[in-house]
């Protein structure tokens, strides 16, 4: 079954976004049109580091996670990650931005959707950063 055709009959199917597979869920109440999924996935692959600095940024992640890590490290030399991973220093920009993926779209109309960001390793602490974008898809980029 293709992809559009299984987001459309279960309201979930599977894609590659970033090299990484990602969920995407369509609400249940609402059949958006083949291209405006496609245009809005395209320009999520697209704009990977706009999105991962506008989501860092929006949380000043960086800042408070070493902050809060050093905390740790300082007192016992090592900070315990929730999957496992043992951090023995503050981590760089570059490094968390590498970490970041999509796990999940949501399509809950034709303008807003929302990105849910994982890291491997786990410095959002087993949840997702979760942004809700608003991207106009005007006619004539999907005749394009």
């Amino acid at each position: 079954m293709n992809f559009f055709k299984q987001l459309v009959e279960h309201t979930e199917a599977k894609t590659v976004i970033w090299g990484k597979e990602t969920t995407i869920t369509m609400d249940e109440t609402i059949i958006l049109p083949e291209a405006i999924v496609n245009t809005k996935l395209a320009w999520i692959e697209n704009n990977k580091e706009n999105i991962i600095q506008f989501a860092l940024e929006a949380e000043d992640f960086l800042y408070n996670f070493n902050n809060f890590i050093s905390k740790e490290i300082n007192k016992n030399g090592k900070f315990k990650l929730p999957d496992g991973t043992l951090l023995t220093e503050t981590i760089e920009v570059e490094k968390l931005e590498k970490s970041i993926f999509i796990d999940s779209v949501s399509f809950y109309d034709e303008v807003y959707f929302n990105i849910d960001l994982g890291t491997i390793p786990d410095y959002f602490g087993g949840i997702y950063l979760v942004h809700k974008f608003q991207v106009m898809i005007m006619k004539w980029n999907l005749q394009e």
